[in-house]
């Protein structure tokens, strides 16, 4: 390990000393590009020196630094996809510089991507989305959504039918690093994971990384997915309304003092409620016993300043939130059940152009996520009480500083601090529940978690066309003051790019470290997450994956694709027990309901194709994966497949810009069966009333296939243009629109049954979840 960090630190100041000299003959370009209507910073615009034959693209503060030989006259073309170019002198000097580019009016020109033109070596393992790219594509019921849109890029699958979460590369929801303007959201599920958290019409671009991951990056093993929310116009007011099926949504934003200060605000909520009032008003007036209720809403706020022309602060805030009911009605006895769940985020972001070559990032922020489950039943003599919850709650720093000495050589170094304060799975209970044996945890004290992690990456060309970077990260979990878990993370990616750029090979290896444990009864990440911290026999999760991949672009990146493979490693995974019902879960320590030292392997290849500009865009994405588990005292030590092992995933997104008032979108996808688990043998089981029922016998973990899942949505938007010169968009289109009847879960149906009683046969079947669902939405901007 001591060999290991002397290595490292050597090969930094042997590049550091080596490229000093070279810098004397260097200019920096710096500055930021930006939209000319709005303000808004472009990211990943790309910035191209056309004789020098090299560029970079900026980064999610719009921010770049373009360097070049001050005796090589040269010229720079800045250009962004869905905009129009603009060409410069390249600078003899030092020099700071704002772009402002159009957007393109032309028919021919249309696009839904805010993807770069940048170097192919900059995607390999990246994924990245913009707001319009992701409000086209056809949609559940007509909410467009963040992470349903990434389930259809490569190396990314989804969970149960319609559901948000994502499974990367063969990890778990828990194993994704969800940030919000650099902030963690430990739960993106709104309606049950049907939604995510993220209002799309807030979101200016989201980027999934899936291998390659900077040293900056660091506690979780899979992905991490880097949500940016808008900074807000700068030159005038806007105001959107948008009217589904299911929920409203109303953005506003505009310039504050003097154009320096900008304004975003959003707000979203769902109306179920209003639908199911003429219900309440049966269950109030006894005509019914049973009444259902749901809410949620979302809100959030960001507001931008500039302090100088070098200088930014921002503060952003986000919360959510999710009320469940249920309340029923047996004679004079009464019952409620109600589950309510939600995240709150606040980040105070200050960033600065520091010189020529130095750019450095701060980010101070706070996130808490609160998990409730209550259970009260009323009756003429007593009152039962049941109470579960769970939540956690994060303080935390990060402060990056890039420096870039030239084209040849850059730096980037930062430190990370987090204290983070968890209250898992805890409740409080009366009556029946005290004599199933459950523990009343409702005063356990809260568990604190410091983290200290600490980084330094380098990105060296040592000739034209290969580019390697290299990082250390050293990730510190203080959990007491004897407890401690430190672990040095390597990160290496290597690339050659030859024919101007245009075709790359890359390889990377990492190694990644989590130290918290998130425990889900169900596959997608909804509500009832416990996320828990290391404790003995319970270590941080470690992984570690190599990657390999070609990538390649054509006609000015109008075209790209590529194919990648990738292999990884994970231990120390946490699983519940088999066996167990909801209110063993929530009424018993966590310590007592999993099994600990798990070990996981994955493999797959990815191959994608993908049109970014013109009338028609979109993609093809094919990935072959394999992902399989290992778990003490679970399918007798054996490895077996992990539940969301998909062998084929295929998914095909296609737009088309008919004319300048219509647009036509569609996505098709086929996903071979996730595991499941399902009886070798049923035997009758003696009841109370001497009748028998049927018992399952169960061998093996994950034993059996649910059937092929594929499915066809389309999608149409037409604009037009009212009296008052606002712009009005209707938007209609079908989910699953030849009906296939997708497995949502497998049901067993009593088939016979005797005279006394006794179950003398049944069978297997298939739940499907959505057939023909339309949606028809409306907005307008002004």
């Amino acid at each position: 390990m001591r060999k290991m960090k002397i290595f490292t630190l050597l090969i930094f100041f042997q590049s550091v000393l080596s490229h000093a000299g070279l810098a004397q003959n260097t200019t920096h370009t710096s500055g930021y590009v930006k939209d000319l209507k709005s303000g808004e910073p472009l990211i990943g615009a790309n910035l191209w020196l056309s004789q020098q034959s090299h560029g970079v693209a900026t980064n999610t503060d719009g921010y770049f630094n373009l360097t070049s030989d001050r005796n090589f006259p040269d010229t720079i073309v800045i250009s962004y996809i869905g905009y129009q170019s603009m060409i410069i002198p390249s600078p003899k000097k030092d020099t700071f510089i704002v772009f402002f580019l159009q957007e393109s009016v032309t028919l021919d020109e249309v696009t839904i991507y805010g993807e770069n033109t940048q170097n192919a070596r900059e995607q390999f393992g990246i994924t990245t989305l913009s707001a319009q790219q992701i409000k086209q594509i056809p949609a559940l019921l007509g909410e467009t959504d963040v992470m349903r849109a990434l389930q259809l890029t490569p190396g990314v699958q989804g969970g149960a039918e319609g559901t948000a979460g994502l499974f990367v590369r063969g990890g778990s929801p828990g194993q994704n690093l969800i940030l919000l303007d650099g902030t963690t959201v430990y739960n993106t599920a709104h309606l049950f994971g049907f939604l995510s958290v993220f209002n799309p019409d807030a979101v200016k671009n989201v980027s999934l990384i899936r291998d390659g991951f900077p040293a900056r990056y660091g506690g979780r093993l899979s992905s991490v997915v880097d949500v940016t929310m808008k900074d807000g116009n700068r030159e005038e007011h806007k105001r959107e309304l948008s009217v589904g099926l299911i929920s409203s949504r109303y953005l506003m934003e505009g310039p504050l003092k003097g154009n320096k200060t900008s304004y975003m605000a959003s707000a979203r909520t769902s109306y179920l409620s209003l639908l199911t009032l003429p219900l309440y008003l049966q269950f109030k007036s006894g005509q019914i016993n049973e009444f259902l209720s749901y809410w949620m809403y979302d809100v959030n706020v960001k507001i931008t300043t500039e302090l100088s022309e070098r200088e930014k602060l921002s503060f952003s805030f986000f919360n959510g939130y999710d009320t469940w009911a249920l309340t029923s009605r047996i004679a004079d006895d009464q019952s409620q059940t109600r589950l309510n769940w939600g995240n709150s985020t606040a980040a105070l972001r200050y960033t600065k152009a520091m010189g020529s070559n130095t750019f450095l990032q701060s980010v101070f922020n706070f996130n808490q996520y609160r998990y409730n489950f209550s259970a009260r039943v009323q009756e003429q003599q007593s009152e039962t009480r049941f109470l579960n919850a769970s939540n956690i709650r994060d303080w935390a720093w990060h402060s990056t500083l890039s420096w870039k000495i030239n084209e040849a050589f850059s730096i980037q170094t930062g430190v990370d601090l987090a204290n983070q304060r968890l209250r898992p799975n805890f409740n409080q209970f009366s009556g029946p529940f005290e004599e199933l044996g459950l523990v009343d945890t409702f005063n356990i004290p809260n568990t604190f978690l410091n983290n200290l992690g600490v980084y330094l990456s380098q990105q060296f060309r040592p000739f034209p066309g290969l580019v390697i970077e290299t990082g250390l990260r050293l990730s510190n979990y203080f959990l007491t003051k004897d407890t401690h878990y430190s672990y040095l993370e390597p990160r290496l990616k290597m690339s050659f790019n030859w024919q101007d750029n245009a075709q790359s090979i890359q390889a990377s290896w990492s190694r990644m470290s989590q130290p918290l444990h998130l425990l889900s009864t169900n596959g997608a990440g909804l509500p009832n997450d416990i996320w828990t911290p290391p404790s003995d026999g319970y270590s941080p999760e470690l992984s570690q994956q190599f990657g390999l991949g070609y990538l390649w672009k054509a006609w000015d990146a109008v075209w790209e694709g590529g194919i990648e493979t990738y292999y990884k490693h994970m231990s120390n995974l946490v699983d519940y027990r088999r066996g167990l019902d909801y209110y063993e879960v929530s009424g018993r320590p966590w310590q007592t309901l999993v099994i600990g030292q798990g070990k996981g392997v994955a493999y797959g290849v990815e191959c994608f194709i993908r049109k970014n500009s013109g009338r028609m865009n979109g993609w093809v994405s094919y990935t072959w994966s394999k992902s399989n588990r290992q778990t003490p005292g679970v399918n007798d030590g054996n490895w077996y497949p992990f539940r969301y092992d998909r062998r084929h995933d295929l998914a095909i997104v296609m737009n088309y810009q008919i004319n300048p008032a219509w647009k036509f979108s569609t996505t098709f996808e086929y996903q071979t069966g996730f595991a499941i688990t399902m009886p070798i043998g049923i035997q009758q089981t003696l009841q109370v009333d001497q009748s028998s029922y049927p018992s399952f016998i169960f061998s093996g973990r994950n034993n059996a296939r649910m059937p092929d899942y594929h499915r066809l949505d389309l999608g149409f938007s037409h604009s037009t243009t009212t009296k008052r010169g606002h712009e009005s968009i209707v938007s209609l289109g079908m989910y699953n629109a030849y009906g296939r009847q997708n497995p949502f879960y497998i049901d067993y149906k009593v088939k016979n049954t005797s005279s006394n009683g006794d179950v003398t046969g049944g069978y297997f079947f298939q739940r499907t979840l959505f057939r023909f669902l339309p949606y028809l939405t409306w907005s307008i901007k002004y």
